[in-house]
């Protein structure tokens, strides 16, 4: 793995794909291009439909410096953010070993293009959630467009579902990565260590009186989006069935396709807050390469805002049923057939 800049001067767009050297400009790698460049992506859609090259055009225009991709046998991984810096093996290695020297533990990796994850399972009293068994693991991340992602993560022991905290006092993200000394790492590792994943989770799932919270029409459908931006075509259907819900509220005369969101927001889907965002975490499971930016979208669902609703002010005549069974299938504590 190399890193390789270069500038837009000397690239090449043919019916709307960009190359350099040879080598060619997925259009994920491109649609972050143009996220760092400050182009809108709908230009790009525009010259792949047209077969014109405004993109290139527009890039060799506002190119202020040369860009830098991440290379592996030829093959582009990633482009940094001109705000980052892309650690190497070398610097990486070094961060994850000053973990270990400060009694992080053990790590074990995981590797998705140019990302690669360290991640440190905690020895300490498994988390309960009435019930529901978590492990707390401590995650470092070399992120693929350049910097160090640092955060304390979730492992649900049932079905092996994990998931970060969204939380902002131990989600950091280093530009430059860190140094590896005590001085840096030892404060760093105690606040990670110090979270009460327990009390974090109780206050976004659980009520005032110790019960899971309801979840919302909107919310369910909201994930069920996010979904579909993640997973390949037929998962989030699958994993979010919509005919209990149509069903139980179309005999009360309501069309949901016609309905706001601050309506949609307010009818009990007839699920805990907890099943749906479990949903989400067993779904992304299916896809095999997820991202930190995949995680991190499905994670924004685990926070106190997302998980606040209207349905305490309005009662149905009914709320929709879900068998117990496919609740569990889709928690993936049984299995489920796509």
């Amino acid at each position: 793995m190399e890193l390789i800049k270069t500038n837009p001067m000397a690239w090449k767009q043919e019916a709307g794909v960009m190359t350099f050297d040879g080598r060619t400009i997925s259009k994920d790698i491109a649609s972050e291009l143009l996220e760092y460049s400050g182009i809108p992506e709908t230009l790009a859609n525009i010259d792949a439909k047209h077969e014109t090259n405004f993109t290139l055009q527009l890039l060799q225009k506002t190119a202020k410096k040369d860009v830098e991709f991440v290379i592996d046998n030829d093959k582009i991984l990633s482009v940094v953010d001109p705000r980052s810096k892309f650690l190497t093996d070398e610097q990486f290695d070094e961060i994850v070993e000053s973990f270990v020297k400060s009694g992080a533990g053990t790590p074990q990796y995981r590797k998705v293009g140019a990302a690669t994850r360290a991640f440190f399972e905690v020895q300490e009293q498994p988390i309960d959630l009435v019930g529901d068994i978590f492990k707390k693991r401590l995650i470092l991340e070399r992120c693929k467009q350049g910097g160090l992602y640092v955060n304390v993560g979730l492992l649900r022991l049932a079905c092996t579902n994990g998931q970060l905290v969204n939380d902002s006092s131990v989600r950091k993200l280093y530009r430059k990565g860190i140094r590896p000394t005590e001085a840096v790492v030892n404060p760093l590792l105690s606040l990670l260590m110090a979270f009460d994943t327990k009390q974090w989770l109780s206050s976004i799932f659980m009520d005032a009186d110790g019960n899971f919270r309801q979840a919302s029409v909107a919310q369910y459908l909201g994930m069920k989006t996010d979904l579909e931006q993640i997973t390949e075509e037929g998962i989030a259907d699958a994993f979010y069935p919509i005919e209990p819900i149509q069903e139980c509220y179309q005999k009360q005369g309501f069309d949901l396709g016609q309905l706001s969101r601050k309506v949609l927001d307010r009818l009990p889907v007839g699920l805990t807050y907890y099943d749906c965002f479990s949903f989400l975490t067993n779904a992304i499971k299916q896809k095999e390469e997820h991202t930190l930016k995949d995680e991190i979208k499905i994670g924004r669902w685990c926070s106190h805002s997302n998980a606040r609703n209207g349905i305490e002010d309005l009662v149905p005549e009914g709320i929709p049923v879900f068998k117990q069974t496919l609740i569990d299938a889709l928690k993936g504590d049984a299995p489920v057939k796509l």
